[in-house]
């Protein structure tokens, strides 16, 4: 059995501990000079979260989202699951899986061939990211009026606003329409 005498112990947790510390100050050293860094400071509570600006994507609040449902001038863009826009959705919102959204790129461009068309993208749930890296794809796909509803189908529910069970939904995934 090999004994470890305790200068050694010493020498190998300090290095340890210098390893962790010039990491950490790498991290923060390269967030703060990419332009997508995260932000160290903020107020991300619910509120606040609807004027955050995503990676130069801004939220709309629900009352702005319902409006513009009313007056038909967006196109809603549900990036939950199949299961879940089955389940109930925003009412004409078109069903793209943020997790297969490459796949459901062409169909959406068929269904949304004018890139400056209003888009609103929504999954559910307050820390929700689905909606937010959706609008990102959109966005880098050539949609130039991509927004984000923060929470939006639990919110939208909660509202009392109108919303639409089942549905067919086109699933490119799997060969086209699926129940």
């Amino acid at each position: 059995m090999m004994k470890i005498d305790k200068p050694f112990i010493k020498k190998i947790s300090f290095q340890i501990a210098c390893i962790v510390v010039c990491s950490f100050l790498a991290g923060l050293g390269l967030n703060l000079i990419r332009s997508d860094g995260i932000a160290l400071i903020g107020d991300y509570t619910a509120e606040e979260e609807h004027v955050i600006d995503y990676r130069g994507i801004s939220t709309v609040t629900p009352e702005e989202a319902e409006q513009l449902h009313a007056d038909g001038a967006a196109v809603f863009v549900d990036a939950r699951s199949q299961w879940e826009y089955q389940e109930g959705h925003i009412p004409g919102a078109i069903l793209v899986p943020s997790h297969e959204a490459p796949q459901y790129l062409t169909e959406f461009r068929k269904k949304v061939p004018n890139t400056s068309s209003a888009i609103i993208t929504y999954c559910d749930g307050e820390y929700c990211a689905l909606s937010k890296d959706l609008a990102l794809f959109l966005r880098n796909n050539g949609y130039t009026n991509v927004h984000i509803l923060v929470n939006g189908w639990g919110v939208w529910q909660s509202r009392g606003y109108a919303v639409e069970r089942g549905g067919a939904v086109d699933n490119p995934a799997r060969g086209g329409n699926s129940q």
